[in-house]
């Protein structure tokens, strides 16, 4: 229950981030599209020449020129937010090397297009304790030390754990010693 309760939480967060992305670039785009319907009515009833329209360009042309960075980062911005979608509200993320998990960080996109991101999504993360053991203890006090660790620690916290946990050895200690 809390897994599906973090699950919709994440998802929340995420469909909100969308959300607001796709105001902000629904607000620009209707901005592009009346500037073009209202040039295009002045072209329509004479009111503006193409005298008009030669120095209405040339000024938006400056500003464009002005502001090149400013467009080119809101470019790489819808691009990278939209395509690529690298990552979504709640993942945990290797970024560059450094792991970031439930961490609010704020990068540009311009620089996150730059560094390589690697993903470990939800439904892909899980949890390892590492435990040594040598390789004079028997298998039946493995199996006990399984058992009290799954039972008396596991399954006692299902908040914080599956309860379908698995207890794997992936080390033994002093295996060439004896």
């Amino acid at each position: 229950m809390v897994h599906a309760y973090v699950e919709r939480k994440a998802l929340a967060h995420s469909l909100n981030d969308t959300k607001t992305a796709v105001q902000q670039l629904h607000m620009l785009a209707s901005a592009i599209v009346t500037v073009i319907i209202i040039v295009i009515s002045l072209l329509i009833t004479g009111l503006a020449r193409t005298k008009v329209l030669v120095v209405f360009t040339s000024q938006l042309l400056l500003v464009g020129f002005m502001f090149q960075n400013t467009c080119k980062t809101i470019f790489e911005s819808i691009i990278f937010i939209f395509v690529m979608h690298p990552f979504v509200v709640g993942d945990r993320c290797v970024i560059d090397g450094v792991q970031y998990d439930a961490e609010k960080i704020y990068y540009p996109n311009s620089i996150l297009l730059t560094k390589p991101i690697s993903n470990f999504r939800r439904t892909d993360m899980g949890d390892a304790i590492d435990i040594t053991i040598d390789v004079s203890i028997s298998v039946d006090d493995f199996n006990a030390l399984k058992k009290a660790i799954h039972y008396k620690y596991i399954e006692s916290k299902p908040k914080h754990w599956n309860p379908k946990a698995h207890i794997a050895v992936k080390e033994i200690e002093n295996v060439n010693t004896k």
